[in-house]
């Protein structure tokens, strides 16, 4: 193909087969704005504050930074979920809801959202995704009665929990329900243990858990970090 050099050229690339997240036609630029504060070495504010102030670019930031967690992990749950018109299921660190996005595409109806930042769940109720959202500091009990959701998915949100949160997990989660979330690598050594545990102590047991992935691949080098998905099967 000639063009003449006065003549403007788009030319298109695309990558098939399994990228495991790392390829996204994305604009690199976006998530400039927040890079020092998402350094390692960065002197982070409290969660509630960060995404308070996040909260008007999150998606653009995150999606800059090649962020797609909500989706492979909404395909894991729709690939699990016997009937996902029947399936009631909490989004806990539901941010402005690009996970309860991801799982209403999918087919599910019948989200509730958590999340500790006020400014992000006002982003997540223009969605109207969620039958219900809640403000919360997810170390704290869950607005929730006991044994009454199906699904439970957190995705890029353990960083700043400890593994005790999961006793309250287990507590909301129905018998034989699931629980899909996220951990990075950077972080994984106290979560793992605390899955066996539970696994021995015959609380769950491990359904499933992702190669590693990329998390969010043009801010950290994924040399250095990568993420993976968990899940596990309430007893």
């Amino acid at each position: 193909m000639h063009v003449h050099d006065k003549e403007p050229l788009l030319t298109v690339f695309a990558w098939t087969g399994n990228l495991h997240g790392k390829f996204w036609f994305l604009d690199i630029e976006s998530g400039k704005t927040f890079e020092s504060t998402m350094s390692h070495n960065a002197k982070r504010p409290d969660s509630r504050e960060l995404y308070n102030n996040m909260a008007a670019n999150y998606e653009q930031i995150v999606r800059g930074w090649g962020y797609n967690m909500p989706e492979v992990v909404s395909e894991k749950i729709n690939e699990l979920a016997e009937d996902v018109s029947n399936v009631k299921l909490l989004d806990l660190g539901c941010g402005d809801g690009l996970v309860g996005e991801a799982l209403k595409a999918r087919g599910f109806s019948d989200i509730t959202g958590m999340d500790i930042s006020a400014k992000m769940l006002e982003i997540a109720e223009a969605k109207k995704v969620y039958n219900g959202l809640h403000e919360v500091d997810l170390m704290t009990t869950l607005p929730a009665e006991s044994a009454s959701f199906d699904i439970l998915s957190c995705v890029g949100t353990t960083t700043y929990l400890k593994p005790s949160v999961l006793d309250e997990w287990l507590r909301v989660v129905k018998s034989e329900g699931l629980l899909v979330f996220t951990i990075k690598t950077g972080v994984m050594g106290p979560w793992e243990e605390d899955h066996a545990r539970r696994e021995q102590i015959g609380q769950w047991k491990k359904v499933y858990r992702s190669p590693p992935l990329y998390y969010l691949p043009t801010l950290t080098d994924p040399s250095q970090e990568r993420v993976h998905v968990f899940v596990y099967m309430k007893f």
